[in-house]
């Protein structure tokens, strides 16, 4: 199963930054792509079978905060 996110940003530049910063992490199996004319990114990532709490979209959404982005949708 999978989970897809679509983060908007303000600009472009903005935008890209965030998709360089996700391809550069340690996000296991995330999938990064822009949308909508370079302001938004999607992200897709596999859903983790842990018994445990998967950190990975807190960790996303923290990290398009920190570049004053939000979550457009969560699917």
């Amino acid at each position: 199963m999978q989970a897809t996110i679509v983060y908007g940003f303000d600009s472009a530049q903005v935008a890209s930054r965030f998709l360089n910063r996700v391809r550069a992490s340690d996000f296991r199996g995330v999938k990064a792509s822009f949308r909508q004319g370079g302001t938004q990114v999607r992200i897709v990532y596999p859903l983790a079978e842990l018994d445990g709490y998967d950190s990975t979209c807190a960790d996303l959404d923290e990290l398009a905060s920190a570049l004053d982005g939000i979550e457009i949708s969560h699917q």
